[in-house]
């Protein structure tokens, strides 16, 4: 672990030696459900792999203002139910890799991914990771989606637990992840995170991601918002994806 930090800390005072401001920020969002046909009013089990990216445009050299507040804005068609599933305390996954953090929790594991992080915020220093998704415990009556995100080239591992609150309109449900500081200022460019869980309670078969195709248009709608420090505007985009109404 020591030799990765020192290897980091040494990439970030050479990459600051070079003049590089914050530039421009393009964020966009993406998100596919699966299987698209779905019954128009009883929901059935479906899949929910969303992307949420942001970037700085200006050069290949740029750097990226780390977001500190992360949402993903969820058609109200789709479901995301836990009621029955165990929960795993995000303060045991603290420093663990993707290999020990799903063993540990594996009868709470939800989705799968990956990530890319920039270095100190700079574009032209990224680091790929392995994302995981969990189930978490209520906060504020609410529950919980842990992000575990391990990067193995630096040997660290960043835990992030994001609420899972009601929408409006639209939008049934709000995932909202606050993300601290992170070491050396290096900026979470990208997450992609695959949701998707089969279980039982009480003798019933239980999805963690339902979806049906009730709207007249027949489409889902997604939006990603990015909230930043520093006095940078929050950045939003959307997303679309049409279904079929299943017979």
């Amino acid at each position: 672990m020591r030799k990765h930090l020192i290897w980091v800390a040494a990439l970030v005072v050479a990459l600051g030696a070079s003049s590089i401001a914050f530039a421009a920020t393009q964020h966009t969002v993406k998100a596919k459900v699966a299987p698209t046909k779905q019954k128009k009013r009883v929901f059935g089990a479906a899949s929910l792999d969303f992307t949420t990216e942001s970037t700085c445009t200006e050069s290949d050299t740029c750097k990226l203002n780390p977001a500190n507040r992360v949402r993903v804005y969820i058609d109200d068609d789709l479901k995301l139910s836990s009621r029955g599933l165990p929960s795993c305390n995000p303060d045991d996954l603290e420093g663990t890799t993707t290999t020990q953090a799903r063993a540990m929790c594996k009868s709470s594991l939800v989705g799968k991914g990956s990530s890319v992080a920039f270095i100190a915020g700079q574009k032209n220093a990224p680091a790929s990771g392995i994302g995981t998704g969990f189930n978490g415990p209520k906060r504020g009556g609410r529950p919980t989606l842990i992000v575990h995100n391990y990067v193995p080239a630096l040997g660290r591992t960043v835990v992030l637990v994001g609420k899972l609150n009601p929408g409006t309109g639209d939008y049934g449900t709000i995932l909202d992840v606050s993300v601290p500081p992170l070491q050396f200022g290096t900026a979470l460019a990208k997450f992609q995170l695959k949701i998707q869980r089969t279980f039982r309670f009480r003798g019933k078969v239980r999805h963690y991601v339902s979806a049906r195709c009730f709207d007249k248009n027949k489409t889902w709608n997604f939006k990603g918002r990015d909230d930043y420090g520093g006095g940078d505007p929050p950045q939003t985009a959307t997303a679309t994806q049409r279904c079929q109404v299943k017979r």
